[in-house]
Order: structure tokens, then C-alpha cells, then sequence
């Protein structure tokens, strides 16, 4: 949400002097230009934002409830202060490379968790007495990740850390950087800076989110990284006590890298695909050198990894080329056309030509789809010739602006037209002489129509007038029925020409009747979702994964209760836990179902051969492979005994 000029609300009453300190830092980010939303979020406290109604001809108030998150905060004894600016800036904060683009419109890719690590780094901070700044950058439409990465720039120690709040990016901390030479690092990809010397630039990779004490890891991690105290003798005798020297054999992924050559960027990509099935294969030990506990690989991964790396394929031959290095992207571009594009007009070419398309390792080892000469010559043939568009035509960039939506919604409303009206789409030049795609006037009006509001649609402001209730507790009771009834969450554009979230009437009436029960205290056994977690020891998508299948057919087992500071939350009764409990122990998997790592071990199958044989009765028979909670807590794959009995017979057969 933003708004051009709003009525900000900030409770202060005289008293503690916390509060005063708060408000004050407030105002003075306010004053300089910085959105009360970007302050919510560092905080973490979007549980005390909200926006009240006035009357009808007056614009809402956006409130922050100072008092409520202070006593929160007080009682989680977390500490917090605000950065002295926040500046936002119209560049990409380290720039995507290909393999951070999404092809076509991004359907299908799963929306990653938020883990608030730019508020974990703030705390750390601040307990460090720090001073520090942020600058926020902006996201292109075509990246995978959502949300811009953060730099905290703490000039008292010349350090500077990129952090994003996405789940699956890395953290980074450059050292000794001068303030004129922030804009250099930012401007840098990933991998440029991965590949910079440890005294230079510190990397960071989240931790598994699943496991008891992420956070705590990575903040002390983090903590480590900005005060140097690995270089204090007390701190290498505590650790020196607390972690074994790694047995013979075991290597830290940078040891790997020296000793194939390879990148550490491309290594974590293969590593990722071995962690959730081969937990065992990773063990935290300390450092050879810099006397820190490290994460390192076993004897027998660090083999499997090898046997990978000299199974890839070939550099490319001599004038094949990938659409990035093809694309206006490259400095030495050879067709005027974003590698998108490119890409979009060279699947055309793919049934009748398919040798025209070969996967090989590009310059800096990372394995990408190739073009021939023979498809080259096609392609700048063909964005050669091209016209401008008809009048009417839009490409994403003008349709995004002309009717005041997210590039992301304008993917959403092409994407069902593609297969039926090919029509509708062709590539033009756009005003800079460059290819895009381009959608028809036809599209456009089509478009334009789907955008207007059926009768009976709210969003959450005219829902919160009618019910009384914040914003904020209208959203959250509405989320519970995103995953089992997308149909009645719609995008829409408000009187105001905003772009809103709007639930439908039948979503309408059952938020009603929640948000209107009276509420009291909760009965004996109901419980919170946080003491679910706590007791079960899991996180908030396992729960969401255990409860919401029976919201639908058990609305009785869900009520909103006041908790016991007198809160409104969401409680669960006795029988949906005895459930819960119930389904989790049946999620064990039975006697003589395995994963594919324990088979490897008892068989002395190769791992990879092994699963190419089990993937052989995947679509014959789909029953042999189900997911089972493994001792880790984590949810692996296992293989049925019957399935296992075909994959030894299959070896013995082959071998």
C-alpha cells in the first residue's frame, strides 16, 4: 500500500521514554520523505498498522499503535532503532543474472516465504550501538525475486550488508567500503561478488528455516561477521571447546570449490538439490583456518559432486550463443531485443528445428540452453525487419502505465489469451527502436473491461466500515480461505484508481459473520497457533499444512478468542489438535518404506542411478512413492517396499 499524502496518525502520550525516543526517530524519517509502510516493515510490526475510517469525503488515517508494539517488543526483550535515513533509489540493488530472470510471464512460479531478516540485522544493530542508513532499490518485472534487496551502510566500522527478506537470498557483507564507493557494490551481481575475496566480501546463506533456532544462528553469524570477534582469543577457546576439527575428508564449500575449480555460486546449486533428501551428508565442525564453525561436506557427497562435475557437458562450440548474450543485455549485442523476447521468438523454431537448441556451459560455467549459428542468423533476420506497432498496440511497459497496474498483473491477464488468440500478441519496436512483445487493441479492451468491479465486491476498506474492525484483522481472518478458494480474491482498481485486493460477496458474508461474533475468553483446550508451534515444534506453513484441510468441513473447531492480554486471535479447540496430533503420527512412514539416500547406503547404488531407476515406475506406479516426516522433521520422499524390491532386481539385472 502507499498514498501520495496521507493522514498519519502516531500515538504519543508522556510517559516512558522509549515511546518518546520511537516517535521522535518516526517523525524525523517522515520528514524526510521516507513512507510509514517502509518503518512498519523494518520493524516488523505490521500487527499494529492499521488504517482507521473517518467520513465519508475524508481520506482514511494510516495509525500506528506505538503503545502496543512497545509493550510487545518489551516483553519479547527485542531492542530496536530506527536507521537515521532511508533512501530509496530507481536502480536495481545487484542486478539479476540469467539464471534470476523468469521466462514468459512467470505463471507457475511459487511465491517464496518472507523471513525477516533486514528487522533481525536492525536488532543486531542496535544492540551493537550502532548508527547506520538504508538504501532500497527497485525490481524489474522479469526477476524472480519479489522484493528489492536492502543495503544497511554502518559507517562507523566501513561495513555495508545487502540483505533481502526472501526466502533463497544469500546475505552479503562488504568490508571496508568508503561511503563513495557504496553505488560500485550495489551495482554488482551475486556472483561477481561471490567470487571476491573473504577479507573483501563475507557471504551469508540462510540457515534451515525449518529447524529449532534459525534465527538465532544466523543473527549470531551476522553478529560475528560486523565485530570481527572471530579474531579474539577468548571467543577461538569458546569455539575451540565447543567444535571438533573436521574429520579427514570433510570439506567447507570453498574447500570444494578450490578443489574443482568450480564456482561456490554453481556448487550451492548442486549442493541444494542433496540437503533436504541428505541431511546426514552436512555437519557443522570449525573452520581450518578462520577457527569458526562452518558447515562442511562429507568425503562421500564431495565424490558424488566430483563424478557430476565431470559428468557436465561441453563448453559451447565456437558461434553458439545464449539469448542473454545475444540480447541488448550484452554490451557486444548482436539482436536488438530484450533476452526475453528472444527467447519467446525462438520457441517457435524448436519442433521443426530442434538441433538448433543444445544445453553447454557458459564462460563462467553455469549450464544454459545454446542457439546455433543457423538460429541466430534466423532471429537477427528477423528483429531486423521489424515494424512499428499498429496504432492501439501496447507493449507490458505502456500497458502497465496506461491503465495504472503492476507488470506482474499485466502478465496475469494476457496469460490465458496466448493459446486461444494468438492473434493478439506480436513483436514490434518499441519508442527506443528495441523488440518487445507487443498486445493487440483488442487485448487492451478486453483488459480494461475484466478490470471493472462486479457488483457485491469489497476490499478491505469497505469491508473494515461495515464490520468495525481494522484493516489488518479483516486481511488476516480473509487470508484463511486464500488456499482453498483463490475464485474470491480478485484485483481491482478502486474509485480512486488504486490497485486493490477486492474478496467476493460469498467471501463477503462469511468474513461478516467472523468479524461480528462477540468475542470472549477462550474455552479450556483451545489453544493459539503459536502454542501449536511451540508444542509440535514447527513452523507456520507445517501448521497451514495440518489445519486448514478441515476449515471447510469443521468450521466449529476455529473460533477468535481474546488471548490473554486481551488480543483478538484465531484459537483452535481440543478436537482439531487431537487430530492434528493424530495425522502427524500417521505421517511416519511404515516399516520397510525407505528414502533414497538410506538405499543408497544399504544397496551401494549410486545415488543418481538409483533415482533414474525409481523414476522409471513413477507414472506406473504412482503408490510406491509417498512423502513421510523423517526424523529430521523434515518431509522426504520414501520409496515403498515394493519399490525397492524392483530397483534391486533392476540392478542386479543391469549390472
Amino acid at each position: 500500500m502507499s498514498w501520495e499524502n496521507p493522514n498519519i496518525s502516531i500515538v504519543e502520550r508522556p510517559g516512558e521514554k522509549m515511546k518518546k525516543e520511537l516517535n521522535s526517530q518516526i517523525a524525523e524519517l517522515l520528514r524526510s520523505g521516507t513512507q510509514l509502510e517502509n518503518i512498519v516493515e523494518l520493524l516488523d510490526a505490521k500487527d499494529f498498522f492499521e488504517f482507521i475510517g473517518q467520513s465519508k469525503n475524508q481520506s482514511p488515517v494510516a495509525h500506528f499503535d506505538v503503545d502496543g508494539f512497545i509493550k510487545k517488543r518489551t516483553e519479547e526483550n527485542r531492542k530496536f532503532s530506527l536507521p537515521e535515513k532511508y533512501e530509496k533509489i530507481d536502480e536495481i540493488i545487484l542486478p539479476p543474472d540469467e539464471g534470476e530472470m523468469k521466462f514468459g510471464s512467470g505463471a507457475g512460479f511459487k511465491e517464496k516465504d518472507i523471513i525477516p531478516r533486514s528487522t533481525m540485522l536492525m536488532e543486531i544493530l542496535t544492540e551493537l550501538n550502532l548508527k547506520y542508513f538504508i538504501i532500497e532499490g527497485i525490481n524489474d518485472s522479469g526477476m524472480m525475486r519479489r522484493l528489492s534487496y536492502l543495503s544497511f551502510c554502518i559507517p562507523a566500522i566501513n561495513k555495508m550488508v545487502l540483505v533481502n527478506d526472501e526466502e533463497g537470498n544469500a546475505t552479503f557483507v562488504v568490508h571496508d567500503v568508503q561511503q563513495e564507493k557504496i553505488r560500485e557494490y550495489i551495482k554488482k551481481t551475486k556472483e561477481e561478488l561471490s567470487g571476491m575475496s573473504h577479507d573483501k566480501v563475507s557471504s551469508l546463506n540462510y540457515s534451515d528455516k525449518n529447524k529449532d533456532g534459525h534465527e538465532q544462528r544466523w543473527k549470531e553469524r551476522i553478529r560475528d561477521i560486523l565485530t570481527d570477534v572471530i579474531d579474539k582469543h577468548d571467543e577461538s577457546v569458546e569455539i575451540e571447546k565447543k567444535y571438533e576439527k573436521a574429520p579427514d575428508g570433510w570439506l567447507t564449500i570453498n574447500g570444494l570449490s578450490n578443489k574443482t575449480g568450480v564456482s561456490i555460486k554453481i556448487l550451492d546449486n548442486f549442493l541444494r538439490k542433496y540437503k533436504e533428501s541428505n541431511p546426514d551428508e552436512f555437519k557443522i565442525y570449525r573452520h581450518s583456518t578462520k577457527n569458526i564453525p562452518w558447515e562442511h561436506i562429507s568425503p562421500e557427497l564431495v565424490d558424488i559432486i566430483q563424478r557430476l562435475l565431470n559428468e557436465r557437458v561441453d563448453v559451447a562450440p565456437e558461434g553458439w550463443k545464449t539469448a542473454s548474450s545475444l540480447s541488448t543485455k550484452s554490451e557486444n549485442n548482436i539482436v536488438n531485443a530484450s533476452d526475453n523476447t528472444i527467447r519467446v521468438s525462438a520457441a517457435k523454431y524448436k519442433i521443426e528445428h530442434p538441433e538448433w537448441f543444445k544445453i553447454y556451459r557458459d564462460k563462467i560455467g553455469r549450464e544454459r540452453e545454446h542457439y546455433s549459428p543457423e538460429l541466430i542468423e534466423k532471429l537477427v533476420e528477423e528483429f531486423n525487419v521489424l515494424e512499428n506497432p499498429p496504432e492501439g498496440w501496447l507493449n507490458a511497459g505502456q500497458l502497465s502505465k496506461s491503465l495504472g497496474i503492476t507488470y506482474r498483473s499485466v502478465y496475469e491477464y494476457i496469460e490465458e489469451y496466448k493459446l486461444s488468440n494468438p492473434e493478439y500478441f506480436h513483436v514490434y519496436k518499441d519508442e527506443a527502436g528495441i523488440a518487445r512483445e507487443h498486445y493487440s487493441s483488442e487485448l487492451v479492451k478486453i483488459i480494461n473491461e475484466a478490470r471493472a468491479i462486479p457488483g457485491g465486491w469489497l476490499n478491505n476498506f469497505m469491508l473494515t466500515k461495515e464490520v468495525g474492525v481494522s484493516e489488518g484483522k479483516v486481511k488476516k481472518f480473509a487470508e484463511n480461505y486464500k488456499t482453498s478458494n483463490p475464485g474470491w480474491f480478485k484485483i481491482f482498481k478502486d474509485i480512486n484508481g488504486i490497485e486493490r485486493p477486492y474478496y467476493s460477496p460469498e467471501l463477503v458474508v462469511i468474513l461478516k459473520v467472523e468479524l461480528l461474533k462477540p468475542l470472549g475468553d477462550a474455552p479450556s483446550g483451545w489453544v493459539t497457533k503459536s502454542s501449536v508451534k511451540k508444542n509440535f515444534k514447527i513452523d507456520d506453513s507445517t501448521v497451514k499444512k495440518n489445519i486448514e484441510p478441515y476449515r471447510i468441513d469443521h468450521p466449529e473447531w476455529f473460533h477468535v478468542y481474546k488471548d490473554e492480554v486481551g488480543v483478538s486471535r484465531e484459537f483452535y479447540s481440543p478436537e482439531l489438535i487431537m487430530t492434528m496430533k493424530e495425522d502427524r503420527e500417521n505421517e511416519i512412514a511404515p516399516d520397510g518404506w525407505m528414502i533414497a539416500n538410506s538405499l543408497s547406503k544399504s544397496t551401494g547404488i549410486y545415488f543418481q542411478t538409483l533415482q533414474k531407476y525409481a523414476e522409471k515406475y513413477r507414472d506406473t506406479n504412482p503408490e510406491w512413492f509417498r512423502k513421510y516426516r523423517h526424523e529430521s522433521g523434515m518431509y522426504l520422499e520414501y520409496y515403498s517396499p515394493e519399490l525397492i524390491e524392483a530397483i534391486r532386481r533392476y540392478a542386479e539385472n543391469n549390472n
